[in-house]
């Protein structure tokens, strides 16, 4: 049940359907307009509730709130018509908000029409929609028409002679509502499909200008059917020379192919010759360590060699030195005894 924030409320009833309208200004985000219907029947029924919004509202200021049954309301004939089937023994409670308005609740005490129909119990597993048995259907309300003729007994807006007049035809009154609502419905269509035409007939002129405009449009789009299908052909001509261009490439490839065998067999060879070679760097350098060592012992003997050449140089120096004094020496000695004496001796040696 609605916990409404102003003690500002009516209620109305009808064939064991109670209907509770408030008001709440801080409940919902806009201030709005609940309706908590209670139903003491032991069967099913379809609700019918009409309401009148005050004069200074407009209706396209009244929004329906998804959560709170808003796929059920509708606006009829300037009113907010919320339409239902409720269980036996169900509450349920529904809303609409007043946007753009500061919402007054003594506004809203507007008693609204309830009407009821009675569905009949259905059988277990038939889950139809009440308007789908219309043969149980049993209407005990009035339709949109009916309910503002309601709403303006109730501000006695009806002279007596028009209060007279309704309740001598309100035997009838449910078969002709019927129509009317039929022939309004019928109107509104006509309606909808006038200015839809008029819409059209104003983006596209009337139906001789539309044909030649639908004319001129095909005829352009057959030519650029034309374009196409030309550029489809060059299209398929240079797919075919693409295509033997491809041929021509694996072709080649193929060759290529071939020859890469062939130049992998001949590195093959090749790395073959190259561990070969490298074997005899390994053997070379072997011996070219061996030789070394020669070489070193050789050079070492070259070595002692030339110190000993150098110290019998060294001898010969010395000894030529020795001569070259004996020399000196003798030809002294020739000079004191004479060289006839120097020649007796030679002579005797």
């Amino acid at each position: 049940m609605s916990d409404t924030d102003t003690p500002s409320e009516v209620a109305v009833a009808s064939d064991g359907i109670t209907v509770r309208k408030a008001t709440a200004t801080d409940e919902f985000p806009v201030p709005a307009v609940t309706f908590d219907f209670v139903s003491e029947r032991d069967d099913a029924a379809v609700v019918r509730l009409v309401d009148a919004a005050p004069d200074d509202v407009a209706l396209d200021d009244i929004g329906f709130n998804p959560d709170y049954g808003g796929d059920h309301w509708s606006i009829e004939d300037g009113y907010a018509v919320f339409e239902r089937r409720l269980a036996p023994g169900e509450e349920y409670q529904t809303v609409y908000g007043v946007r753009n308005a500061d919402l007054d609740p003594d506004q809203f005490v507007i008693d609204p029409v309830l009407d009821v129909t009675s569905v009949g119990t259905p059988d277990a597993d038939d889950d139809t929609e009440p308007s789908e048995k219309a043969e149980t259907v049993t209407t005990t309300g009035a339709n949109s028409v009916g309910a503002a003729l309601a709403a303006e007994l109730r501000n006695d807006d009806l002279s007596a002679a028009d209060r007279k007049l309704l309740a001598e035809e309100f035997g009838r009154q449910d078969s002709e509502a019927v129509r009317l609502s039929h022939l309004q419905s019928r109107i509104s269509d006509i309606e909808a499909y006038s200015d839809a035409l008029e819409a059209f007939i104003d983006d596209h002129g009337t139906g001789h200008e539309a044909i030649e405009d639908l004319s001129d449009r095909l005829d352009t789009i057959e030519s650029e059917i034309d374009d196409l299908a030309d550029r489809t052909d060059e299209n398929t001509t240079e797919i075919e020379t693409v295509a033997e261009r491809t041929e021509a490439n694996a072709t080649e490839i193929e060759s290529v192919a071939d020859r890469t065998d062939e130049n992998a067999s001949d590195i093959d060879d090749t790395d073959e010759r190259l561990d070969e070679t490298a074997t005899e760097i390994d053997d070379l350098a072997a011996r070219t360590d061996e030789n070394a060592s020669d070489i070193d012992a050789l050079d070492k003997g070259v070595a002692d060699v030339q110190a000993e050449i150098e110290e019998t140089q060294a001898w010969i120096d010395d000894l030529r030195e020795d001569v070259e004094e004996i020399d000196a020496w003798r030809g002294r000695i020739s000079n004191v005894f004479g060289e006839g004496s120097m020649t007796e001796e030679e002579s005797s040696d």
